[in-house]
């Protein structure tokens, strides 16, 4: 039932970051235009890939994907949200079998620790865990 899934989606790669002397400016691909955040240190990045249940309906989807930004989003922690879904780039080092994917941008590690026991984070988990078959989280600290 996924596979026919139309959905406007937030091309992941697209989402530019440039860290300026002021700050970081984020490109937001939705708005088309720069959100400029003074200060503004990115030093823990969680990447999230979901797998969805063959089962799961498209409002079973929608769901996710706007609990990703309500929940998830809403956590004091997280200094940028983006979610999306495979852009079907037709190379063989890309992997397009995932339905979902998530990029949480931290300040630094104890953010995305307080993340992880947030409540918000664990309602999202039980409101939508029925909706994905796999998980696959690569954490990654930038440089």
């Amino acid at each position: 039932m996924f596979k026919t899934y139309k959905s406007v989606f937030v091309l992941l790669t697209t989402c530019l970051l440039t860290a300026t002397t002021a700050g970081v400016i984020l490109f937001n691909a939705n708005a088309a235009q720069e959100v400029k955040k003074e200060d503004t240190k990115i030093g823990f990045v969680h990447i999230v890939f979901f797998w969805i249940n063959e089962d799961a309906s498209e409002a079973d989807v929608k769901q996710l994907m706007d609990d990703c930004i309500n929940y998830l989003g809403a956590v004091e922690s997280v200094q940028d949200i983006k979610v999306g879904t495979p852009a079907g780039t037709p190379r063989d080092v890309v992997d397009n079998s995932y339905g979902v994917s998530l990029i949480v941008s931290f300040k630094d590690r104890a953010g995305q620790d307080y993340y992880q026991k947030a409540q918000k984070h664990l309602d999202f988990i039980e409101r939508n865990s029925k909706t994905w078959s796999k998980v696959q989280v690569y954490d990654m600290i930038p440089k």
